[in-house]
């Protein structure tokens, strides 16, 4: 009788610190929800005091441009985020990768934020920079954007 009683009392106390036991499930963010453009341009307005704004968008580059740059717009940021940019010529090679660029570290809560990343064409032989390439943006690991353009 007392080991049944004992052996109550023991599950009693399992099931009461068991019930005692929580989880968090840490949220995952959606990255889609934050990009509000990706664009391909030839340069970037930096005017003092204001967001970057992309200066001539568009998809088909001249091989005797220096570079080209891809721009990033990202809304309603709270936490610190890493982008990416990998470029990929003709070949399918990689090209540059920018490696993991870490923003807004303190968290702060941004409306608006914007990046962006450059390749630099002119330090490429010209016979291998002519046709279509493209640019993957990462946004946490996350793929966020793929852009295809044309360098003539």
């Amino acid at each position: 009788m007392k080991k049944k009683l004992l052996l109550v009392v023991c599950v009693g106390i399992v099931f009461h610190c068991v019930g005692c036991i929580t989880f968090r499930i840490i949220p995952s963010y959606p990255v889609e929800g934050y990009v509000e453009s990706v664009s391909l341009c030839r340069g970037i307005d930096e005017k003092e005091g204001e967001l970057l704004t992309p200066l001539d968008i568009r998809a088909e580059f001249s091989a005797n441009e220096d570079n080209i740059i891809c721009f990033v717009a990202l809304k309603n940021i709270n936490r610190k985020i890493q982008l990416r940019w990998k470029w990929y010529a003709p070949d399918k090679a990689l090209s540059r990768d920018s490696g993991n660029v870490v923003i807004n570290k303190e968290e702060s809560q941004l409306e608006t934020l914007t990046a962006y990343d450059e390749l630099m064409l002119n330090l490429r032989e010209e016979d291998k920079i002519v046709g279509q390439w493209t640019v993957v943006v990462l946004l946490d690991n996350q793929l966020i954007a793929r852009r295809l353009f044309e360098v003539k």
